[in-house]
């Protein structure tokens, strides 16, 4: 029995010896707790380290195309060229301001190892919520960042994603000619950009050689932001959407197009076509302006009917971006032509009615002075043919030649496209008539929007 006693005696004695042990080492810990935070800040410089050596490296900077979101805005190209471990100078296409401009950066360690552009320059236009393409983005501006979260290396890229959204961002090496080529790329979107000159049929065309989709562009041009769309034979509209960033020698879009198997990213302009053309397998898709629609509708047929008998436009009614630049300086042209008469352009009138005679009337009205010609009229080939006959009365005989320009866009040799747009609206005015487009067929770039 006693011998059992010193035998728990004994263990008891070691377990308290154990328990101390144990208690020892708890108390003793903060050595070790300092030697591991040792090694969390050396990885940690180490990283901050790798990234500046990185950002330096590059002896003429680094490249970028941002798209901020691609499902709704386009993009623009950054060129940065990081000096030291805290100054960086920076250039865009993001507007007519190339100059190279310094401020401030850091690499920021936390979860992961950030780079953040500290001080203003021209990343932060993206990001300013003051800056917006459009009312509908007024207090988020082009929903930007200045903060992109380091991915390692692709090759020679350096990878990133932005703070905020998560979207990738490839810096590429950039070379000394890529800081002169931003203006380039600036103005190569204006090849996108309507003028007098244009067609206002602006296209997605897709071809195969012996098949050939075409969409309406449907470009916004504060948001670099395409919604192509067709018809297809069914009636049903099928549509398209991607941002566009400039290159110097063409387009890039986000995301892909991808029809019928064939994928489209980078497009190059033809300065012929005036199109910008991009290639994939045995498929040509091109983006530009056109002599035709995508589709012609059948709206034409319904002119001459009770809702389409008298198309009217006049300049008192305000302004609608469906009247094409080309047909403003139409009117600008005639305007310095009648001024010698004493006159000016207020509006004109199609009445396509046939009268008695088989004939119907395109009426000028000049400073309330209307001018009256005929025209014989015929509807075929999905479009309005107009030949001109003559004066109708005597004004108009009288200032003929003044409105010839006038006369000759009715007149279309080609004939004339004419769309429906629903109800009338301008910029000052809103009403319920039905209104409707009419285009010349033989210079596409002259379209008037009007009213019935």
């Amino acid at each position: 029995m006693k011998n059992i006693k010193y035998i728990i005696n004994y263990k008891i004695a070691g377990l308290l010896l154990i328990l101390m042990a144990i208690f020892y080492s708890c108390d003793t810990n903060e050595g070790a707790e300092e030697l591991f935070d040792d090694s969390v800040t050396t990885r940690y410089n180490d990283q901050e380290a790798e990234l500046r050596d990185l950002l330096k490296s590059s002896p003429e900077g680094w490249r970028t195309t941002y798209f901020t979101d691609n499902t709704q805005l386009g993009g623009y190209t950054f060129i940065f060229k990081f000096e030291d471990d805290k100054n960086v100078k920076m250039s865009s296409d993001f507007d007519g301001n190339f100059d190279v401009k310094t401020s401030e950066y850091d690499v920021i360690i936390g979860s992961t190892t950030k780079l953040s552009f500290v001080t203003k320059n021209e990343i932060h236009k993206l990001s300013d919520s003051n800056n917006s393409p459009d009312a509908t983005l007024r207090g988020k501006g082009y929903k930007g960042d200045f903060e992109f979260l380091y991915y390692g290396k692709d090759g020679d890229d350096l990878i990133f994603r932005t703070n905020r959204d998560f979207i990738e961002l490839r810096f590429t090496k950039a070379v000394k000619e890529d800081w002169g080529k931003l203006e380039d790329s600036k103005e190569m979107r204006n090849n996108l950009v309507s003028n007098a000159t244009t067609s206002v049929f602006k296209l997605l065309v897709v071809s195969d050689g012996t098949k050939e989709t075409r969409y309406n562009f449907n470009y916004n041009e504060a948001r670099l932001y395409a919604n192509p769309s067709y018809i297809d034979a069914l009636g049903n509209e099928n549509e398209l959407g991607f941002g566009i960033a400039a290159t110097p020698t063409g387009l890039l879009v986000d995301p892909a197009i991808e029809i019928d198997g064939a994928t489209f990213v980078e497009f190059t302009y033809d300065e012929t076509k005036k199109q910008f053309i991009s290639n994939s397998g045995s498929q040509t898709a091109a983006i530009g302006f056109f002599d035709e629609p995508a589709f012609i509708t059948s709206d034409v047929q319904n002119i001459g009917t009770p809702k389409s008998e008298n198309f009217r436009y006049f300049l008192s009614w305000g302004v609608n971006s469906l009247t094409s630049s080309g047909f403003n300086s139409l009117i600008e042209d005639i305007n310095t032509a009648v001024a010698l008469y004493g006159f000016e352009f207020r509006g004109l009138q199609f009445s396509s009615v046939p009268r008695t005679d088989g004939t119907v009337r395109v009426w000028v009205n000049l400073s309330g002075n209307w001018l009256s010609y005929s025209y014989t009229s015929e509807i075929k080939e999905g479009k309005l043919f107009l030949t001109y006959v003559e004066p109708a009365n005597g004004n108009g005989v009288t200032l003929e030649d003044a409105v010839r320009p006038l006369l000759n866009f009715f007149g279309s040799t080609k004939g004339l496209y004419y769309t429906e747009e629903g109800s009338f609206k301008t910029n000052t005015n809103r009403y319920s008539n039905l209104s409707g487009t009419l285009t010349s067929a033989e210079s596409p770039n002259l379209r008037v929007y009007g009213l019935w």
